[in-house]
């Protein structure tokens, strides 16, 4: 009867170290920009200027929703910037849109620049890739008063477009199988 007594008193002991070491490496809200939308288009000078579009999560800040843009010659190169230019940890599991110029879909290894989206282990391949015919900071910066974040709006005109059989879903795993499959012509909405 021993062993059972002794395996009652081990076993709540070892379930709390278990649970407690699980809440080491929390990240507050506050110190996380989640990426919700992201934006690529190439400059006059042919450099790329990488849009990101992020919520904020302060009480005092008036805008609740934050836009940084670099410029750069590579996506990495840019992403390498934002990390320097926003004040908290850049976290890209969570895009929802992933917003293309013309102007760089007009090169013809335009895909090539998407490699950076599909090296990261945390990048969500579930992220929507749309191709924009005017300007991506016109879109990126845009401001409905009326309508949720912007992100999450083109998200669902999307789903409701996509339902209407208006235009058809590519997300970044869709985009890289029309790529490289033979018998598919790529497209995006």
């Amino acid at each position: 009867m021993k062993p059972m007594r002794i395996s009652l008193v081990i076993f709540p002991i070892l379930a709390v170290f278990i649970v407690m070491s699980s809440c080491k490496d929390q990240l507050p809200l506050e110190n996380v920009t989640l990426a919700l939308m992201v934006g690529f288009d190439l400059d006059k000078e042919n450099k790329i200027v990488m849009y990101v579009s992020s919520p904020v999560f302060n009480k005092e800040a008036k805008e609740k929703n934050e836009v940084t843009q670099v410029t750069a010659i590579t996506l990495q190169q840019g992403r390498n910037e934002l990390e320097g230019r926003v004040s908290a940890l850049i976290s890209g599991g969570k895009i929802q849109n992933i917003l293309i110029g013309k102007r760089i879909l007009a090169h013809e290894d335009w895909f090539k620049l998407m490699d950076v989206f599909y090296r990261d282990p945390k990048m969500s391949e579930t992220s929507r890739v749309i191709a924009v015919e005017g300007s991506v900071e016109e879109i990126i910066r845009f401001a409905p008063r009326d309508k949720r974040r912007l992100s999450m709006h083109i998200a669902k005109l999307l789903d409701t477009a996509n339902m209407h059989n208006l235009v058809q879903i590519t997300t970044l795993f869709d985009l890289h199988r029309q790529i490289f499959e033979k018998g598919i012509t790529p497209y995006l909405t």
